[in-house]
């Protein structure tokens, strides 16, 4: 998916709001600061919701070109969960990697929001 594709979306998951395009997680309204790392980690996730995402296919997405342990990975889900304070749930999937298993809302940034209204014309 292309970066612009990427941040069209705002995602609402139980009470967090995740705003890609202004690299933003809200928690019922509030601003809750995320390094950058842990930020596309979760963005990662949230997009590929219900999906099983290899350890190997999250390092490579997140540490382009670099060298990371997987105890990196399993820092950052740590530190997610505890932001979560377990309402939003990350699976670990044993010898495999993780899943974002809440239920997502995909919505559109006000300034990408169409309204219509129809009216009836008596005459």
């Amino acid at each position: 998916m292309e970066d612009a594709e990427k941040t069209r979306f705002i995602y609402q998951f139980g009470r967090f709001t995740l705003n890609p395009a202004e690299k933003t997680l809200f928690e019922n309204g509030v601003p809750l600061h995320l390094p950058a790392k842990e930020f596309e980690t979760l963005l990662l996730l949230v997009e590929n919701n219900g999906h099983a995402l290899s350890k190997e296919q999250i390092i490579s997405e997140i540490w382009r070109g670099s060298f990371v342990e997987e105890g990196n990975l399993a820092k950052q889900i740590s530190r997610l969960r505890k932001i979560f304070h377990g309402e939003v749930k990350i699976e670990t999937i044993p010898k495999h990697g993780y899943r974002f298993a809440t239920e997502v809302k995909k919505i559109l940034p006000p300034s990408e929001q169409i309204f219509l209204e129809k009216y009836t014309v008596k005459r």
